[in-house]
């Protein structure tokens, strides 16, 4: 830090020892000073970045549990001890994968801009009641927890203020199942590999064999977990029902309420198209969900299907895998990934291509080409 930021901090620090005689608040002003761009110290008078910091503590210093605190305001000096012309987006959150990313892109899809954007992380002790007793060092820390503040572009309505917070509510509960359910749903992978293998009574060894080499290869970085969920086919032919498994759900799935075949859907009531992809296709299913993922970034979520097959090759359900292919995903060659490397065997066999011929070699680099 410069000699000439390092004086100003540190007479604000003073000023707060003075003025508080609070060791915590002084160590969490330090932590979150040193995430306070150089700019934003010197264009903000040290009255109203004393109020922000003292307010903000104020917000941190009682939470119980583990549900995260968040709150949308315009700030004022009477209230909150500092004023600005825009609205204020805070968080405060035990600290997790994907937090700051999945905040920012909720406020962007609000329609709203991020013009500050302060993220300290904090070692912290608490009493049973939730009381902050102690800010330490993050990196040393067995709790960590993550602090936000952001100031946005534009200064937002109460009811639009309201309708933000809500958001970002529903994005940090979808954060929290991902995260705390992440390596249940790595797990499942395994038992959606048992579920394809079963597979061999109605598909063909080499479409069984691709399926549980891409399964396996979405453990290798390639996918961010986000939710897992089974479904089951159940009653005689005519009346044959599909449903939630109960208490199979994982992550951003974990709540079977949330699902339309919470109870029991009789097939006939689907449209045609839906009826079919119960009934018969292929063994597993790669597509896009109609919802947008509120965790990390936002997008429609990947789908992952593999269907379930009885020990007389009758379908019998489906065990089913959310989320979103990483960067990795994407920048691995086509005819390196599992399925799609299946697909273009079957096209070099339909051109009856030789290996290391002119047009092999164009029809592999055509194949690359195309958006995955």
């Amino acid at each position: 830090m410069s000699p000439q930021l390092a004086k100003p901090i540190e007479r604000l620090l003073e000023r707060l020892e003075e003025k508080a005689a609070n060791p915590q608040l002084v160590a969490f002003a330090r932590a979150y000073l040193r995430r306070v761009a150089p700019d934003y110290l010197t264009s903000l008078a040290e009255d109203s970045l004393l109020g922000q910091i003292e307010n903000l503590y104020g917000f941190i210093e009682v939470r119980e549990g583990t549900e995260p605190s968040v709150r949308v305001f315009n700030p004022t000096v009477e209230e909150h001890g500092y004023t600005l012309p825009v609205s204020v987006v805070e968080v405060s959150s035990p600290d997790m994968s994907f937090l700051v990313d999945s905040v920012t892109n909720t406020i962007l899809g609000s329609g709203c801009g991020v013009e500050q954007l302060f993220h300290p992380v904090i070692g912290t002790q608490r009493s049973p009641s939730g009381e902050l007793t102690n800010v330490v060092s993050a990196r040393t820390a067995s709790t960590r927890e993550s602090v936000q503040h952001i100031e946005l572009d534009l200064e937002l309505s109460t009811a639009q203020a309201g309708e933000l917070e809500q958001a970002i509510r529903r994005t940090l509960l979808d954060v929290q199942r991902a995260v705390e359910d992440f390596e249940q749903m790595q797990g499942a992978i395994y038992r959606m590999i048992k579920v394809a293998k079963k597979g061999h009574v109605a598909y063909d060894r080499a479409e069984v064999d691709e399926t549980v080499d891409f399964l396996e290869w979405l453990l290798d970085d390639n996918f961010v977990f986000l939710g897992y969920r089974e479904y089951q086919l159940t009653g005689p032919d005519e009346e044959r029902t599909v449903s939630v498994v109960p208490g199979s759900g994982l992550g951003v799935l974990v709540d079977d309420g949330d699902s339309r075949f919470a109870t029991p859907v009789p097939l006939r009531e689907l449209s045609e198209a839906r009826r079919k992809r119960w009934e018969s296709g292929e063994l597993i299913v790669i597509t896009k969900t109609n919802a947008t993922s509120r965790v990390h970034r936002r997008a429609r979520m990947d789908y992952v299907g593999v269907r379930h097959t009885g020990p007389d090759g009758t379908l019998i359900g489906e065990v089913r895998l959310i989320g979103l292919f990483t960067s990795k995903a994407y920048m691995t060659p086509a005819d390196g990934i599992p399925i799609l490397r299946r697909r273009l065997d079957q096209i070099l066999e339909a051109e009856d291509t030789m290996p290391g011929s002119h047009l092999y070699k164009e029809v592999v680099q055509l194949f690359n080409s195309f958006p995955k």
